[in-house]
């Protein structure tokens, strides 16, 4: 099979069925084709592209679609693309991902792809920029176990920041703190902290193994990171003073923070209550759309974390939960669903009609 670079444009207007607000659905290829993870915007720094992940030519790539024309370009050809780990860059139209062993960075632009780090033997999971953007951290897992690093994006090293026997993921970097990072571990104790050096290694909010605590993210430059305490409320913690406040009692799925952190965008189900605009100083919420996605797993009815063994279909698969994410300029909203039967990208854009709540 030819593998294509370039595809036509696929977008076109909708209609959200329950509240009138005109939907973009981007995509329209019968595969699977979802946006980047919940934390990270799915465009570029300039906003000249969408960026979304797609198995349209026979592997899962990254692609760039045209906010002008609507054109979509593959940007990579690189064999087991981790397809939740892209994270764009804030200054230029870069994007940096893992697939296998290995960290990346694309020029959106040009297409061309430059590998940073090789980690042998290792399995590389989702990554984040510190906010100087000389630094990538990832986790990965070896026979050994689990380890974290932290990649040089001008490609001139990696260092290992520490290994654990607790799994380690969705690491992310504090954006007031270059040295600082947040990552998730087992249920029974869900959120961490480490520096870059190894020290100062300690979990953050001590809580037992019915609480189920999921969906972590630093809360802006406020010193806090949001959580979710499923399915019971959006929660945050100072991560000095370790002071705990609930934000917002409802299902609160998958947070993510508006670029200038006046408001939290979530999705929600169990029920379903569409995409929220949430604020953070009182909890109030408006629904602005309703993706209609399948939302899979079967543990989200629940109130306590899966305890027995967990397959894809305990907790998902991903690409059936929108994500939801604003824009660069908090003016767009983008998420994922199935509605189709197959998973597509969509962009709301705010309007007049919405649904208060």
């Amino acid at each position: 099979m030819t593998r294509s670079r370039t595809h036509p444009p696929e977008r076109r207007c909708i209609l959200d069925p329950v509240t009138g607000s005109q939907l973009w659905q981007m995509t329209n290829a019968p595969c699977i084709n979802h946006g980047l993870y919940f934390t990270h915007p799915d465009w570029t720094a300039s906003e000249r592209d969408l960026i979304f992940i797609s198995d349209r030519e026979e592997q899962f790539d990254l692609y760039a679609m045209s906010d002008e024309s609507g054109e979509i370009r593959r940007i990579t050809d690189v064999e087991n693309l981790n397809s939740f780990s892209a994270t764009p860059s804030n200054k230029e139209d870069r994007i940096y991902f893992t697939a296998g062993s290995a960290a990346w960075v694309v020029d959106v632009p040009t297409g061309e792809v430059d590998r940073l780090a090789h980690i042998d033997g290792a399995s590389l999971t989702g990554c984040s920029l510190s906010p100087s953007e000389r630094q990538l951290v990832t986790t990965g897992f070896d026979e050994q176990g689990w380890k974290i690093l932290v990649v040089a994006t001008d490609g001139s090293g990696v260092t290992e920041v520490a290994r654990t026997e607790r799994s380690a993921y969705h690491a992310q970097f504090s954006p007031f703190d270059e040295e600082l990072i947040l990552y998730a571990s087992d249920i029974d104790q869900r959120m961490w902290l480490i520096r870059t050096d190894g020290g100062a290694h300690h979990a953050l909010f001590l809580h037992d193994s019915d609480t189920w605590i999921t969906h972590e993210s630093w809360l802006g430059k406020s010193g806090e990171v949001m959580f979710v305490h499923w399915p019971h409320a959006l929660r945050a913690i100072h991560v000095e003073t370790e002071t705990v406040r609930t934000i917002c009692s409802i299902n609160v799925w998958h947070p993510s923070l508006a670029p200038d952190e006046t408001s939290i965008l979530c999705d929600t189900t169990c029920p379903d209550r569409g995409i929220l605009i949430i604020d953070p100083t009182d909890g109030t919420w408006r629904a602005v759309c309703y993706p209609n996605s399948s939302n899979g797993g079967t543990q989200w009815s629940h109130e306590v974390p899966a305890k027995a063994e967990i397959t894809e279909t305990t907790y998902g698969p991903q690409w059936t939960h929108p994500h939801p994410s604003f824009d660069r300029r908090g003016r767009r909203i983008s998420f994922t669903s199935d509605r189709t039967g197959h998973p597509q990208v969509y962009v709301y854009r705010e309007g007049e009609r919405d649904e208060k709540g």
